[in-house]
């Protein structure tokens, strides 16, 4: 092998391993500013974002959904939940429900014991719950993240606020834990400050 070969082949061997050093350092420097642009960017489509109000329980119950976002009906038997919307994002990263149950207890012992009852057969990565006051209405907020079967985690926001005659109003949002977006939490409490209760 000639020596203006090697010569060559060295110097192309350099030039890649100082391209990828620099490519490295460079990547560290604007990794976080691109992060940042764009967590701007879907913070700004946010804040832009049409709702569409929903009305329930005969106009006794409203509350607002991105407009974008497919939402449904759903019935149960039984006497617990009396009413029942799910929503999807569409991206399908994110969905969720709103309910309305007819509870028999005191909300707060019921989501005592159904705590209680999942643990040891739910594996939660963690699991916080804290009161809240949304249009001056007592309130629970619960967020955790939770193992699925394929060793992934879903992560949860859920409300549960108080209404009269034992009537418990649920909004709920779920994600891929590696899907969850920063924005989501400014969604789940426009929704949650929506909820109109007569």
């Amino acid at each position: 092998m000639k020596v203006i070969e090697v010569k060559k082949i060295t110097a192309y061997i350099s030039a890649i391993i100082f391209m990828s050093i620099l490519f490295l350092c460079l990547s560290r420097i604007f990794s976080p500013v691109a992060t940042t642009f764009i967590n701007n960017h879907e913070l700004m489509k946010v804040e832009k974002q049409a709702y569409k109000t929903y009305s329930a329980l005969d106009g006794k119950f409203s509350f607002k959904l991105p407009s974008d976002w497919k939402a449904w009906n759903e019935t149960f038997g039984g006497n617990e939940i009396i009413y029942h919307m799910y929503f999807v994002a569409p991206d399908n990263r994110l969905h969720g429900m709103v309910q309305v149950w007819k509870l028999e207890k005191p909300l707060k012992q019921f989501l005592e014991e159904s705590k209680k009852s999942a643990v040891g057969v739910i594996d939660f990565k963690y699991y916080n719950i804290k009161e809240i006051m949304p249009n001056k209405k007592k309130g629970y907020l619960i967020e955790y993240s939770r193992a699925v079967d394929d060793g992934k985690y879903i992560k949860a926001q859920e409300a549960f606020i108080e209404g009269d005659a034992n009537e418990v109003y649920r909004l709920s949002f779920y994600s891929n834990e590696n899907d969850w977006k920063s924005y989501y939490p400014l969604i789940f409490n426009k929704v949650l400050k929506s909820f109109e209760i007569k």
